[in-house]
C-alpha cells in the first residue's frame, strides 16, 4: 500500500530476474497509460507525443508526461507546481496511478536468488519505519543515502541507520 523503490546491483544470474522485470514493466505500462489518458483529458497533448518524449526509455514515467507538457508550454520545469498538482497525493487534481507491484519481500527474495545486491532506494519515501527494519531482517543489503532528494539531516539519519545495521 505504499511506494517502495528497490534496486538490484550486480546479479550473478540476471536472467533469473527477467520474469520479474517483464511483469513489473507490464504493470508500469498499464499505470502509465492511465496517467497519460488522464493528462490528455486535461491538456491538449496526445498519447503519441508523450511516447515520443519517452523515446529511448523502456517505459513511460511521470517525467515523460511532464516533458510533453513542457514542450507544449504548460509548464516550465519538470518538478514544479504542475508536477505537484498532477502527482502529489495531497492534490485534488492528482492523476497519479500507483502501480500494484509484487510484494517487496518477494522482490527482495528474487534479487537474492539471482545473486544480486538489494538496496532500498529513496528510503525517505518509506513511511513505515518498521518495514525498513523488517526488510533488514529479511536480508536487505543496503540503503541509498547519497541522493539529491534527501536533506542533510535525512542523509545523516540513514547513514547512522545503515552503519548500525551493517
Amino acid at each position: 500500500g505504499q511506494e517502495i523503490h528497490m534496486l538490484c546491483y550486480k546479479p550473478d544470474f540476471p536472467d533469473r530476474l527477467e520474469g520479474l522485470c517483464r511483469r513489473s514493466s507490464m504493470i508500469r505500462k498499464k499505470s502509465s497509460h492511465f496517467m497519460v489518458l488522464k493528462t490528455a483529458q486535461k491538456y491538449p497533448i496526445t498519447p503519441e507525443f508523450v511516447v515520443k518524449c519517452a523515446s529511448g526509455s523502456t517505459n513511460i514515467f511521470k517525467v515523460h508526461i511532464m516533458q510533453a507538457l513542457i514542450e507544449n508550454g504548460f509548464a516550465d520545469r519538470i518538478y514544479g507546481d504542475l508536477y505537484k498538482t498532477l502527482f502529489s497525493p495531497d492534490s485534488e487534481n492528482n492523476i497519479n496511478h500507483v502501480p500494484d507491484y509484487e510484494d517487496i519481500f518477494d522482490i527482495l527474495k528474487h534479487i537474492h536468488e539471482a545473486g544480486g545486491i538489494a538496496v532500498l532506494a529513496n528510503p525517505q519515501r518509506c513511511k513505515n519505519k518498521n518495514l525498513v527494519d523488517e526488510l533488514v531482517k529479511a536480508g536487505l543489503d543496503g540503503i541509498e543515502v547519497y541522493s539529491a532528494e534527501l536533506s542533510d539531516e535525512e542523509k545523516a539519519e540513514f547513514i547512522k541507520y545503515a552503519k548500525k545495521n551493517k
